[in-house]
């Protein structure tokens, strides 16, 4: 990595133009595998059966009182090799107005090799999961932090204003030969077929399912026998849970010992498949399906349920639908003809862009003379609380669903909600002293 700081280079000497600083480095990162990757080992105590991670639950050993052993589900790679990353990166820092204002530039491009990870098998093999090198990734992006003092006086009023700007792509180059996609996990059958993937050229972990039938000028094909749409055959990448971009705005106002800091986020685009949104508009229980005594027509054209072709009139062209259907079988109807419950799960994807107020916190820092006669060399008292507000303006509104929410957590397999639990307000106090 190497830095040149032109105000120090060029002796500059100016209230205008504090710091001005360009960044470049390179850097390549090895990853190995967690222990006992490469050769097949029993489990201790421990059952084949599975949750909804893949990992193994203590519910068959010890058996009345009797130690035992059973087959590790996931399967290994004897042939498994270590996981590289180059990265090159590029940056700029400003500080102006005598560091009243200052901004940090960043652009990253990373390329990871060998990607080591959990592959879906299915379970006729005996096995969940393969551990394996299954291709390479690209990351690349921008990072934008932008710092203003608008206020700092004297008598100790401050107000900072810190915006955090991100913009991350991670695309799939490449997968090992003769793997044209990876499933990243198996999910539930039944009503759905959704499915997080890996496959070349497309952003990691997007969800691939079913999906309405469409003519080829985008017009949703509608079966003239009942007036609701048609189910394509076959399954397609239906939605991306990766946000195009993500904004942060933290405003600190702090005055003799007193600061009031509130954060709020931004997040645009993403998407969630939300079976929670799927059931609550099915089974009629909010708002949004309260309009039920008049009829409404679908928008598309008639189509064929065999040929998933339109039906064209006596003058060539599609047939636009006119047929009236009641609410109550938008919503649920079987053959993955509704907009919920037995849809397609197309119907089940939603625009996660979200406006949140994070946090608000109030907080005193004690004066250092009323602890002179005590122990302690601080103390800082706090009143917060977190996830106070937020607005997903294209989620079916009266559902109130907070697009955040994840069946999987913190793991390789986002934008899912399966009944996840409902995200938290929370509100706390906070002492914090030092010795």
């Amino acid at each position: 990595s190497a830095s040149f700081s032109i105000v120090d280079a060029m002796n500059l000497k100016s209230d205008l133009l504090n710091v001005a600083k360009l960044r470049l480095g390179y850097a390549r990162v090895g990853r190995d595998a967690a222990p006992y990757q490469v050769i097949n080992t029993y489990n201790i105590n421990f059952g084949q059966s599975t949750g909804a991670e893949g990992s193994l639950r203590n519910n068959d050993f010890p058996f009345n009182g009797q130690a035992g052993a059973s087959a590790n589900p996931i399967f290994t790679d004897v042939n498994l090799k270590p996981e590289f990353t180059n990265e090159i990166e590029a940056g700029l820092n400003l500080g102006i107005l005598k560091n009243r204002v200052s901004l940090d530039v960043t652009y990253y491009n990373r390329l990871t090799t060998d990607v080591i990870a959990n592959r879906s098998v299915p379970r006729s093999t005996g096995y969940f999961n393969l551990t394996t090198n299954f291709g390479s990734i690209r990351n690349k992006g921008w990072e934008v932090g932008l710092n203003i003092v608008p206020v700092s006086l004297d008598n100790g009023l401050k107000w900072d204003i810190y915006t955090a700007f991100t913009r991350n792509r991670n695309i799939v180059e490449s997968l090992t030969e003769g793997v044209q996609e990876i499933v990243l996990r198996n999910l539930f059958s039944g009503n759905t077929n959704v499915v997080p993937v890996v496959r070349p050229g497309e952003q990691f972990g997007v969800l691939r399912g079913t999906y309405a039938a469409r003519d080829a000028q985008g017009n949703l094909l509608i079966d003239p026998n009942t007036g609701l749409i048609i189910q394509s055959l076959d399954t397609k990448i239906i939605g991306n849970p990766n946000p195009d971009y993500i904004l942060g705005i933290t405003n600190t106002i702090s005055y003799k010992g007193f600061s009031l800091s509130g954060v709020i986020d931004y997040r645009h685009g993403g998407q969630i498949f939300s079976w929670t949104n799927q059931f609550l508009l099915g089974r009629g229980v909010t708002r949004d399906t309260e309009n039920r005594e008049v009829p409404k027509i679908v928008p598309g054209v008639l189509g064929n349920p065999n040929t998933l072709q339109p039906i064209l009139g006596a003058d060539g062209q599609p047939i636009r639908n006119n047929i009236q259907v009641v609410e109550n079988n938008l919503w649920f109807q079987a053959g993955g003809r509704s907009f919920a419950i037995n849809g397609p799960d197309e119907t089940q994807i939603f625009d996660a862009t979200t406006i949140r107020l994070r946090e608000i916190t109030l907080a005193y820092e004690f004066p250092k003379s009323w602890l002179s006669k005590t122990p302690f060399g601080s103390a800082n008292l706090s009143l917060s609380g977190r996830n106070l507000w937020f607005r997903s303006p294209n989620m079916p509104q009266h559902t109130r669903m907070d697009p955040e929410v994840n069946t999987f957590g913190n793991t390789n397999t986002q934008g899912i909600d399966f009944f996840a639990a409902p995200s938290t307000r929370r509100f706390g106090v906070n002492l914090r002293i030092t010795f």
